[in-house]
């Protein structure tokens, strides 16, 4: 009996995580993982009039690059719409949303901070940081990338074949000539994919890039970032973009972020090197998210109404993890039979 209970209850907990495991597959579509993406009480927080200072991002310019897209969009002080990108992981532990590996600069102006050190100090690390990953490793990746599009039969010539979709048609001529490969790889063979992109430009991956040089090895995390941005914001309009890093967390549960402009030339399709747009632009804020903090300094939101606001997404992000629902209130009738059982453990799980 003992044998048998054993074996059903094995077999009942493998359904079950298969089900969650589904279930938190499709909650997010491979979307960051940060509770700020809780756009609807986002929303609840901001005053009246403004609650469109916090929607969900749709940019995607090319669904064929199944590239992830920006996470928000939100406005600048003018009224111009603000798109941006966020990552609760720390700067010095994230190897993405640009940061190839945190420099040692960086990691010294972290514990700097967090030792009651000025802002000055992390700003300055920070955007010496991007602008070495720009110089060093994006842009390089980028001119590879229109170098290897301008040369598919058939493809215009000048501004309009450095559009980020003229380098998918790179992809797609590059898989033509290879169906045989095709065959062999079997489905991902026919996905333009990151290493996809990469195998038609002719560039390898490898710890340090050759790129800048004239070689053709570049950083892998680099390489993603690229495609990431590129097909976000790579379609030729200029669009103010802005990415968050979380710097440290401190006891009344506010945090630290560097908010880092990442901007793409609409003619050149490159980072900005120099400028607003650039990495120079960098501000220090601190908050209960990015999105929530910029919302502040722009007048959207107060600052008691943004700390309630912060615990909300973080409910209602939890939540959505546990059973499916993002929203955060009291009515929960909609939830079915199975929900609700979930709800009833809700608060020990979290």
């Amino acid at each position: 009996a003992n044998a048998m209970a054993t074996d059903v209850f094995e077999a009942g907990l493998k359904g079950a995580e298969l089900e969650i495991k589904k279930q938190l597959e499709s909650e997010k579509g491979g979307e960051s993982d940060v509770p700020e993406e809780e756009i609807i009480e986002a929303k609840k927080g901001m005053k009246k009039g403004m609650e469109d200072y916090a929607r969900k991002s749709d940019l995607k310019i090319d669904k064929r690059s199944r590239a992830n897209k920006v996470d928000a969009l939100t406005k600048t002080k003018s009224g111009a719409d603000l798109y941006i990108d966020s990552t609760e992981m720390g700067i010095t532990e994230d190897k993405g949303h640009g940061v190839i590996s945190a420099t040692e600069e960086v990691k010294r102006a972290v514990l700097n901070l967090k030792d009651g050190g000025d802002t000055g100090v992390i700003k300055k690390a920070v955007i010496d940081m991007f602008m070495k990953n720009i110089s060093n490793d994006f842009n390089p990746i980028i001119r590879k990338l229109q170098q290897a599009a301008n040369k598919v039969k058939g493809q215009r010539r000048g501004a309009e074949a450095k559009k980020f979709k003229h380098m998918l048609k790179m992809v797609e001529d590059a898989r033509k000539k290879a169906k045989a490969d095709e065959k062999k790889t079997g489905a991902e063979g026919s996905k333009i994919s990151v290493r996809n992109i990469a195998k038609a430009a002719n560039i390898k991956y490898g710890e340090a890039t050759t790129l800048k040089a004239g070689g053709d090895i570049a950083n892998e995390n680099a390489m993603g970032y690229v495609v990431h941005m590129l097909a976000n914001l790579g379609d030729g309009v200029g669009r103010n973009f802005r990415q968050g890093h979380r710097i440290a967390t401190w006891p009344d549960g506010s945090k630290t972020y560097a908010s880092v402009p990442m901007g793409i030339h609409p003619k050149t399709m490159l980072f900005f090197e120099s400028g607003r747009k650039s990495p120079e632009g960098t501000t220090i804020l601190r908050g209960q998210s990015h999105l929530l903090a910029l919302a502040r300094v722009n007048g959207a939101i107060t600052s008691d109404k943004e700390v309630s606001t912060g615990i909300a997404q973080y409910q209602a992000f939890a939540r959505s993890r546990i059973h499916g629902n993002g929203q955060n209130n009291e009515n929960m009738a909609q939830l079915d039979a199975q929900s609700n059982l979930s709800r009833k453990c809700h608060r020990t799980t979290t």
